[in-house]
């Protein structure tokens, strides 16, 4: 039985060379995705890709021995690469579905920096983003984000939708928008669109939807979107900035459906003008009823003294809330746990407000308590390689001491270090303690396996395992800590297995 997972969504902007986005979509020219699929099964994985565009299949087989991806590793292909058939073109927009004999999950890397050598991106462009690939899991005849905006304060939010059902799909997004995170004031807009075919995608865009009275929406609002159709749907969201050319920002996370709903949600990075960052935790209510939301603090690092939580009472059903720099004290990185009388769900957006640094920007889901299980994988993880750095924090979300491994399968090297060779590392978590795993070649509290420490230089899969439940989310920065950046920041959720 084949299992497949929708990368899709993005890979609309998935342009090989230096074809313009459509005006609508993503600022600036020459964006382009990297996608990296994880075995996650027990076997060699056969890997099949089709993408998709208005008119026409490409496919990508990787069916022989010498393709197979071992248990636990990882490969990324190109959209540009000569393995597809017929080869995509020049200009492509489209999605694609992954499917596999093994499970598999998978991490898009959206982005416009130049690579020369294969000719792509642009000079000057900086942008960068991640997000999941969307397995059979997350998809649903709903699907919502917490967080839309249509130009507010220069940033938009852009919405892809892909047809995961068999037929046409006919889709009918609502969006509620305020004028400000904190305006009593909400105003309905709508679209209606179909998507014709399975695989297939469409954009959605804040600018185009409509009041029942025909009136459009006004630039400078922020909001909620929950989208609806007659077959099943998967969805991520870029932010961007609304005009920039070449875009050097970029943030993304996929859409939530009923099984990500929770009345308990963790969130591992809460910062108030920690470092020159802080953190938006936007909250939407999709209960059916009015909630009340309560955010509680649990200090890690820096001025944390008089971090009271915040609140949020009475949020009506399909709203949401922002919470910036309310209830936790100046000074503060944090991990932070909501509770709310009814299913909530929950993005956090973390960006530079203070000081004279360019904005790098990232955006991440907060966990639902249910989603939390004791084996994780990350299908992208960089020790010191790029030269970029993958720090993966690793969250006890449990009530005990962890004991914790974590097992790294190298992928590409520049070191030298052979394709599939295993690295473990164990170490402890106290209970609601997190540890970020970046530079593990140097860090302190791992204890290494007979295979030794994971050289410097390699790009990895990982796959971690605990005694207790955890969560993790995997942020890649420039590399050494201070470098001058020529690449926004991103991150991506790891994946929750069922062990």
């Amino acid at each position: 039985m084949k299992k497949s997972i929708s990368l899709g969504l993005v890979l609309a902007i998935a342009l090989v060379s230096v074809a313009v986005a459509a005006p609508d979509d993503l600022p600036g020219p020459a964006w382009y995705t990297g996608q990296t699929i994880q075995n996650v099964g027990t076997a060699g994985a056969i890997v099949v890709v089709t993408a998709y565009d208005a008119t026409t299949e490409y496919t990508l087989d990787l069916a022989t021995d010498t393709d197979k991806l071992a248990a636990g590793a990882s490969s990324t292909f190109m959209t540009n690469d000569t393995r597809f058939v017929p080869l995509i073109p020049d200009g492509f927009q489209g999605a694609a579905v992954v499917s596999s004999d093994q499970a598999i999950k998978a991490i898009v890397n959206v982005t416009n920096v130049e690579n020369a050598g294969a000719g792509l991106g642009v000079a000057g462009g900086w942008a960068a983003a991640q997000y999941q690939g969307v397995d059979g899991s997350a998809v649903d005849t709903t699907v919502v984000f917490p967080l839309v905006k249509n130009n507010f304060g220069n940033k938009t939010t852009t919405f892809y939708i892909q047809n995961a059902g068999t037929g046409a799909a006919d889709i009918t997004a609502v969006y509620q928008m305020r004028t400000s995170p904190t305006d009593p004031v909400v105003v309905e807009y709508t679209q209606q669109l179909t998507i014709p075919d399975t695989g297939q995608m469409v954009v959605l865009n804040p600018s185009a939807a409509k009041t029942a009275g025909n009136v459009a929406m006004p630039a400078s609002r922020i909001g909620a979107l929950t989208v609806t159709a007659n077959k099943n749907i998967a969805g991520v969201v870029l932010e961007h900035r609304a005009t920039e050319s070449p875009a050097t920002l970029l943030q993304a996370t996929r859409g939530f459906t009923p099984a990500d709903y929770d009345d308990v949600l963790f969130v591992p990075v809460m910062k108030n003008k920690f470092g020159d960052r802080s953190t938006g935790l936007q909250v939407m209510n999709v209960s059916g009823a009015p909630v009340d939301i309560n955010v509680e603090y649990f200090p890690t690092l820096g001025t944390c003294t008089d971090s009271p939580g915040a609140q949020k009472l009475n949020l009506a059903d399909g709203e949401s809330w922002t919470f910036l720099e309310v209830g936790i004290a100046p000074g503060c990185l944090a991990s932070a746990k909501v509770t709310a009388t009814g299913n909530v769900v929950g993005v956090i957006n973390e960006s530079f407000f203070y000081g004279s640094h360019v904005q790098a920007s990232t955006t991440y889901s907060a966990y639902p308590e249910k989603s939390a299980t004791t084996k994780l994988a990350g299908p992208v993880f960089k020790e010191v390689f790029g030269p970029k750095g993958t720090g993966l924090s690793v969250q006890n979300v449990s009530g005990g001491l962890a004991t914790i491994t974590a097992q790294f399968t190298v992928d590409r090297s520049q070191a030298g270090t052979p394709q599939g060779s295993v690295y473990e590392a164990t170490f402890t978590l106290e209970a609601g303690e997190a540890l970020t795993l970046l530079d593990v070649n140097t860090l302190a509290g791992l204890t290494w396996g007979a295979t030794g420490k994971l050289p410097k230089k390699n790009l990895c899969a990982v796959v971690i395992t605990a005694n207790q439940n955890i969560v993790a989310l995997a942020n890649e920065s420039p590399w050494p800590p201070g470098a001058p950046s020529l690449q926004d920041k991103n991150n991506y959720e790891a994946f929750n297995l069922v062990p």
